[in-house]
């Protein structure tokens, strides 16, 4: 095990809703007990050595902490200690001053205490890498075990569940449950950001910066606030992240449908994970416990030359950045940055002085691929369907989380006019595109029954062809200088590796790495293929390139662990002179404040006014 530090305990006066008696004994020494009942609120800081999960997509990695349902315990996402950048998960008790790695937890994240307290759900790659997987793990020892993804444990031994006619809270766990309810649903993070009213009558979850209560069936709906990750504190009462990163509460009115006033500020910051969800947890007993802050998964701009000495780019700030592609003449770089998992915008920023502008600002645009003329951007706008007419999932998770449909969006950056819609055809999902050299191709990842396949658009025939379209996983699709080969990743060897194959007639394919590798790039004048292997390090495979594609020799240039990575998307660019631009992740230190708040509910009710019903 490896314990925390002691020494830093401190009490804070900072936190709204807190009354601080002198002399109370929780915040100072943990291991004493308050006399019961005690409704006094304390505040302490506990120091915790929480780690960002690095595996994931950050959009996928949600919060790191998580609070027992009585409030004895919490467990977070801490170091493995047999791997260097790897993750397990470990717990901490409140009235303790010693925290123990959970066995079997190894590459663990996103971490939920189930509603007895005795199991820890948790989230982990699949083997393959391309999935996330629901694990389950007794506190008392045992080995983890799948658990479904499509049900959730709720308290009084019920549970929220998907079915075809849409959520419906049972009695019973899934041993329970007849299997013919038809439980279909696999979108876990769905699941996990739904809030149930005390009473069971409503729920309560975020979709794109809306906070909406809605009844289990679907039949009543409301949208009442702007934010993310709504927690109910009592049945009237909602607790949300604000857009400015507050925590807020208010009452909700006899229907339902919205705030009987403005919802007050309950704590000034509390940092949003990467998926957009608020970093924090709230007991049954009226336990809060939020990390203080921001964003995680924060990274900024640098350069990086093949031997890993890295340089600043002016001017760059820290934000949450999802994507990097550099302009033709290397003057300026196109980013994905938002909150992500909640709102991505399109900035641009110019290289020599810093400064950045934002392209777009309707906060669903992302994935940019620059045009040769130097001045036309592409880039993927996800509008937001209605769940209307979408069969099961009208009545189901559809209005929980509404469908993305993506519209190519093209505009020339350096004119006053306006973005403008590419004309299809276009798969019926788009997650990815690059452009031939000659721009009379266009790449396309798109997804098909969970499987990630590549397609290829001929613009002049208007034609719509799979290229690498198998049942491995595709994605990365980029065209070599010279137009006549497509690098891609896939995992059809078992992991991920990285393929350049012919192009456009496909067929003569030949594997570029040899250990696993992901985020692979052509060099400007396609001598070299760059990829991020497994183990982080950055490797240059030199190419020749002429009937066939052969790979002369792998270069190891320098270990890119503390640049942010991403498993589908390439998280960097390479100019002429083989420099990388590169996203550096912002580090949190070796240990992370988490702020607790005894009786914390209780408060807020006293501000907000008791509980009506």
């Amino acid at each position: 095990a490896v314990p925390t530090a002691p020494g830093r305990r401190r009490w804070t006066g900072a936190v709204p809703c807190v009354v601080a008696a002198a002399g109370v004994a929780w915040g100072g020494a943990l291991t004493l007990q308050a006399p019961a009942p005690d409704e006094r609120v304390t505040a302490a800081i506990l120091p915790l050595d929480i780690r960002t999960y690095r595996d994931a997509p950050v959009n996928e990695v949600g919060p790191d902490i998580a609070l027992a349902p009585d409030g004895s315990f919490l467990v977070y996402v801490g170091p493995d200690p047999e791997s260097r950048t790897g993750t397990a998960l470990w717990r901490r008790p409140l009235d303790g001053l010693e925290a123990t790695m959970i066995p079997g937890t190894r590459g663990a994240f996103w971490p939920l205490v189930s509603s007895d307290g005795l199991s820890v759900l948790y989230q982990k790659r699949s083997a393959a890498g391309t999935t996330n997987d629901m694990w389950k793990v007794a506190l008392d020892g045992g080995l983890p075990t799948r658990a479904p993804m499509d049900w959730v444990p709720l308290r009084d031994g019920r549970s929220l569940v998907v079915a075809d006619s849409g959520l419906e809270i049972v009695r019973g766990t899934p041993r329970d449950i007849d299997p013919s309810r038809g439980l279909a649903f696999q979108e876990l993070r769905g699941l996990l950001s739904i809030s149930v009213s005390p009473d069971f009558r409503y729920l309560a979850h975020g979709a794109r910066d809306s906070i909406i209560v809605r009844t289990p069936d679907g039949g009543f709906r409301a949208v009442v606030a702007t934010g993310s990750s709504p927690t109910f504190l009592d049945n009237d009462l909602l607790a949300f992240r604000a857009t400015d990163g507050t925590l807020q509460a208010g009452r909700l009115s006899a229907d339902r449908s919205r705030f009987t006033a403005p919802p007050v500020t309950v704590v000034p910051a509390v940092m949003a994970s990467g998926s957009g969800a608020g970093v924090y947890s709230v007991g049954h007993d009226g336990t809060l416990v939020y990390r203080p802050g921001t964003a995680s998964g924060e990274s900024r701009l640098v350069w990086v030359d093949a031997s890993g000495r890295e340089s600043p780019v002016p001017n760059a700030n820290p934000r949450i950045y999802n994507g990097v592609a550099l302009s033709p003449d290397e003057r300026r770089v196109a980013l994905s940055a938002g909150t992500v998992g909640r709102t991505s915008d399109v900035w641009l920023t110019d290289l020599v002085t810093g400064a950045t502008t934002p392209l777009t600002r309707d906060g669903l645009s992302s994935r940019a691929a620059w045009r040769s003329d130097n001045r036309t951007l592409s880039w993927l706008h996800f509008a937001v369907a209605t769940p209307a007419g979408r069969g099961r999932d009208a009545v189901g998770l559809g209005s929980v989380l509404p469908a993305a449909v993506p519209i190519v969006s093209i505009r020339n950056v350096d004119a006053s006019a306006g973005e403008d819609s590419l004309p299809g055809p276009w798969p019926r999902r788009v997650d990815e595109l690059a452009w031939s050299p000659d721009e009379q191709f266009v790449a396309i990842r798109t997804t098909e029954a969970g499987t990630r396949n590549i397609y290829i658009r001929r613009l002049a025939a208007d034609s719509l062809v799979p290229f690498a379209a198998e049942p491995a996983q595709e994605r990365g699709p980029s065209f070599s200088p010279d137009g006549r080969w497509l690098l891609y990743v896939s995992d059809r060897s078992g992991r991920d590796e990285v393929y350049a194959e012919s192009f456009p007639g496909g067929g003569n394919r030949t594997q570029i790495s040899l250990d696993g590798a992901r985020e692979a790039a052509w060099s400007r004048d396609g001598s070299r293929v760059f990829f991020r292997g497994l183990d982080g390090w950055m490797t240059a495979a030199h190419v020749s390139r002429g009937a066939a594609l052969t790979v002369e020799r792998l270069e190891r240039l320098f270990d890119a662990t503390p640049y942010h990575a991403n498993q589908f998307l390439r998280m960097y660019d390479v100019s002429r002179d083989g420099r990388f631009l590169m996203l550096k992740s912002e580090a949190s230190g070796p240990r992370t404040d988490v702020v607790i708040i005894r009786n914390w509910v209780r408060q807020v009710k006293r501000q907000l006014g008791q509980s009506r019903d």
